[in-house]
């Protein structure tokens, strides 16, 4: 769209006005208050074909994917892409899988979106948002990815556009930490009888002193166990070695645990934080020019 008001439509027809000083062509379509440049490969005689799930300018859509976030060019405003969103089809997206989308009206973005036809729906969605499946997620991702590397197969300039970055980079942060969720220990509960007991024993057998309340008693020289009890009370002592060596492991794995979630969660703000100023950078530069 232009800043007076006239937006592009795919499939518009219009007039030819002359050569263009900035472009090719200067033409007026219907419904533009004012001629505007366009280059010979944006124009054609015929009738442009459907656009990528059979849908044509015009058509009335819900939007049923995952919310879509982005900011505005100061950076400080957001606005958000709801899931059950009803938007209008104006032209292809910015690849040739996709299709773009308006959403005008009360309570809605009043923007323009590029979408995967996967993402909309003639009838209104029922059911919620699926981001809430970490599959889902899975599929956003790896539609994105395969059409970044088609465009970069087609051309060594092509690259994904600024909106398509802040949302590839909003549903991996969402599914890095539901996976971070799901891989996070549960909290452990008191401890059982049994394990008290053993810990009082460790305790015990490692200090060479009785626990709390005992009194102290007089030792006695030791006398010769029999063969067999001599080696049970081995294999009692290497077991219980064996379980404190456990024990320690564990409680290391679990602090190891917790410092890679927090240095997780650091990079995952700090890319959040960058990827919203490259945007607001990139979308003020589109505007001066």
């Amino acid at each position: 769209g232009y800043k007076n008001g006239d937006m592009n439509v795919y499939g518009a027809t219009g007039e030819v006005k002359g050569p263009s000083t900035y472009s090719d062509l200067d033409v007026l379509f219907e419904g533009h208050k004012l001629v505007h440049s366009y280059r010979a490969h944006q124009l054609s005689r015929d009738p442009p074909p459907l656009f990528a799930g059979g849908f044509k300018p015009g058509d009335r859509l819900y939007y049923s994917g995952c919310a879509v976030l982005g900011y505005d060019a100061s950076g400080k405003h957001s606005f958000k892409l709801s899931f059950g969103e009803r938007g209008e089809v104006v032209g292809q997206g910015d690849a040739a899988t996709e299709v773009s989308m308006i959403f005008t009206g009360p309570g809605q973005t009043n923007r323009q979106f590029s979408l995967l036809p996967a993402e909309l729906s003639w009838e209104e969605p029922s059911g919620g948002e699926p981001c809430s499946s970490r599959s889902r997620l899975r599929g956003v991702l790896a539609a994105r990815k395969e059409r970044q590397e088609r465009a970069g197969a087609s051309g060594a300039d092509a690259k994904p556009t600024a909106r398509q970055q802040a949302e590839a980079e909003a549903a991996a942060q969402r599914l890095l930490a539901a996976e971070e969720a799901a891989k996070a220990p549960r909290e452990a509960g008191p401890l059982s009888r049994k394990a008290a007991k053993k810990k009082e024993f460790r305790a015990r057998m490692k200090g060479g002193r009785p626990a709390k309340g005992e009194a102290e008693t007089a030792v006695a020289p030791a006398a010769q166990l029999p063969a067999d009890e001599s080696d049970s009370s081995a294999s009692a002592t290497e077991e219980e070695g064996g379980e404190e060596e456990l024990a320690n492991a564990q409680a290391s794995r679990t602090a190891a645990d917790e410092r890679t979630r927090h240095a997780l969660t650091e990079r995952l703000e700090r890319q959040a934080r960058e990827s919203a100023a490259n945007l607001a950078r990139e979308v003020a530069a589109r505007e001066a020019e």
